[in-house]
């Protein structure tokens, strides 16, 4: 079990960097805390359940032959990083895209480009000088990141570590170019495939355990709001109608936070209520034009865009509505925002809202262009037709707009943050059955 120079540089350091920590008063106190935080017992048996599985699948491996004793750097390095790392994701990755998301990481150029990098690496020296030099330009760059007016040392210091990243990969590129024999072996073919194949088995694990949390996380929301029993029962019903179904298991703990529900009959209703909702999201039923839109295919209008909403559920007010998330529209931390609402009732939409966030309007243009492309999709959708040049024009410049044609009302309007120190704003577009009054939010 070999270690390279750059494995050794960054276990010395490590070292160095925990020495640190305790030979100071003020972050020694703190370090039984975080142990006690890591290893509490429910992580505890996640961790001891990792392993087992981990162990169960490298003895798979080993026994197709595609596994053996000189991998063992390789899978405790990939259980330490990839494996327990995976832990934070697994409440991230919904159930619709868990598989394709976590696929697209194990066989994405980046990590391809991680293994090239890995096969050879620069003298001991040089490894020990670079790893603080990366770890300070990375810190650097995310106390940039904080602050919008340091966009061009944010720009400086990505582009340093870029650099540093293409003369890596050349330098890997010279050594297999001129040394293809030593590459090209059986145990440089297992170096790539046995950290893929782990991640790939893993799989079926970490959807379980994305599953688990779920519905913990779920149970410590509706402990607030059921009696003890009604818990217990709750607890049996997920397991029952949502084992496998986190989306259905959020909407239905949503639904359960705006409903009173005071008796086993009411909580039975709810899963009916779900149920139901479920059927009619597969078989929407037709809307006329003048009472406003589906409510099931208007969450659908701006996919084209990378913007869908959640789940469309009833509120503390018995109205219904839905919402996207925000899309950024650029990669800085206070980064400029859209985001889309959808409300009405239980059968209809009838306001349908496009919200652009400016943070940062120094890059205002980008975000209005972006606005105006959602705009003119939703307008399409809503009324089945071109938007009109005026709404256009107000979306780019930001100057309020009215507009009434037939039974629809078309309101643009802009909000500027008073206490904003970058001066930022919003800029909302509004359709909806009705006049002005009932528009405006």
């Amino acid at each position: 079990m070999e270690i390279n120079n750059r494995e050794l540089a960054g276990l010395i350091w490590i070292g160095i960097f925990i020495a640190w920590v305790m030979m100071r008063p003020e972050t020694r106190k703190n370090v039984p805390g975080l142990f006690k935080a890591a290893f509490q017992s429910k992580l505890s048996i996640i961790y001891g359940i990792m392993a087992a599985y981990t162990a169960i699948v490298v003895f798979l491996l080993y026994r197709i032959e595609l596994w053996n004793s000189s991998q063992i750097k390789n899978t405790i390095l990939w259980f330490l990083t990839v494996g327990l790392v995976s832990l934070n994701d697994i409440t991230k990755h919904n159930q619709v895209n868990f598989f394709k998301k976590t696929a697209s990481d194990v066989l994405s150029l980046t990590a391809i480009l991680q293994f090239i990098t890995g096969v050879y690496t620069f003298s001991f020296i040089t490894e020990f000088t670079l790893i603080p030099f990366a770890v300070l330009i990375g810190c650097m760059i995310a106390m940039a990141e904080r602050k919008p007016e340091h966009v061009s040392v944010r720009k400086l210091l990505k582009g340093m570590l870029a650099l540093a990243g293409l003369y890596t990969i050349s330098f890997t590129i010279y050594k297999i170019a001129t040394d293809f024999q030593t590459f090209a072996n059986r145990g440089t073919l297992n170096d790539f495939l046995i950290p893929g194949a782990l991640s790939f088995l893993f799989l079926p694990l970490m959807y379980l355990l994305s599953l688990y949390a779920a519905r913990e996380n779920t149970f410590i929301g509706l402990g607030n709001v059921l009696s003890p029993s009604l818990l217990r029962l709750a607890k049996w019903y997920t397991l029952r109608y949502f084992v496998f179904n986190k989306d259905d298991l959020q909407r239905w703990q949503r639904y359960i936070f705006v409903k009173k529900i005071e008796s086993k009959t009411d909580l039975r209703c709810s899963i009916k209520f779900i149920k139901q909702l479920k059927k009619i999201e597969k078989n929407p039923p037709s809307v006329p034009i003048e009472m406003g839109w589906s409510l099931y295919i208007a969450k659908e209008a701006l996919t084209t865009e990378g913007i869908k909403t959640g789940q469309y559920l009833p509120n503390f007010n018995e109205e219904w509505s839905a919402s996207s998330t925000y899309l950024k529209i650029d990669d800085d931390l206070l980064a400029n925002n859209i985001a889309y609402y959808i409300e009405g009732n239980s059968r209809v939409a009838v306001r349908l809202k496009l919200v652009l966030n400016v943070n940062d309007p120094a890059k205002a243009n980008n975000a209005h262009t972006k606005m105006v492309g959602c705009a003119k999709l939703l307008y399409r959708f809503a009324m089945n037709q071109d938007i009109p040049k005026t709404i256009l024009d107000a979306l780019s410049t930001g100057k309020r707009k009215e507009l009434q044609i037939g039974d629809k009302c078309i309101l643009v309007y802009k909000n500027n943050w008073s206490e904003h120190k970058m001066q930022g704003y919003s800029l909302k577009f509004t359709i909806g059955v009705g006049n002005t009054s009932v528009v405006e939010f």
